[in-house]
């Protein structure tokens, strides 16, 4: 856990540069799974009643493909991590919570190995990801809206 005192910082700054175990992310999930250590440097200042933490936040998350299933390592940084803390203070200020929350929203919902060019194949597998050529595409001069324009409403 990163905690500090508030009543020990006064005009100085704080340097918080740790490691934190991937525990801290109490990652439940059945497509996402935290292995690695959390990086942490932030620094953290007063200003009058106010406590800012602000700095960069790092790890990798093991999620799953939503394409092919498999467990892909995914990176996740906050490159400007900030949080404030307003009076009145507790004893002790934890900084672990929003680091995990701040984590945890960069996450994507559905994650996918990365395919840079149709000629690319799924990163784990090596298999190639096509779209299928027996479904045609929409073309740009297709009227989308034919459909709804059939649509009767009985009021």
């Amino acid at each position: 856990m990163m905690t500090f005192h508030p009543e020990e910082l006064h005009d100085d700054i704080l340097l918080v540069r740790e490691t934190l175990p991937p525990s801290v992310l109490d990652l439940d999930d059945k497509f996402a799974r935290a292995h690695e250590p959390v990086e942490v440097d932030l620094q953290v200042r007063r200003e009058a009643d106010t406590f800012f933490a602000a700095g960069r936040v790092s790890t990798v998350v093991q999620v799953q493909c939503g394409r092919c299933a498999e467990w892909i390592p995914y990176s996740v940084t906050v490159p400007r991590f900030h949080v404030e803390y307003k009076a009145p203070h507790p004893e002790i200020i934890d900084l672990t919570p929003a680091v995990r929350e701040d984590i945890l929203l960069k996450l994507p919902h559905i994650a996918t190995c990365r395919i840079e060019d149709p000629d690319s194949s799924c990163a784990i597998l090596g298999v190639g990801l096509q779209p299928d050529s027996t479904t045609p595409s929409p073309s740009l001069d297709t009227d989308v809206w034919q459909s709804l324009d059939q649509l009767k409403i009985n009021d």
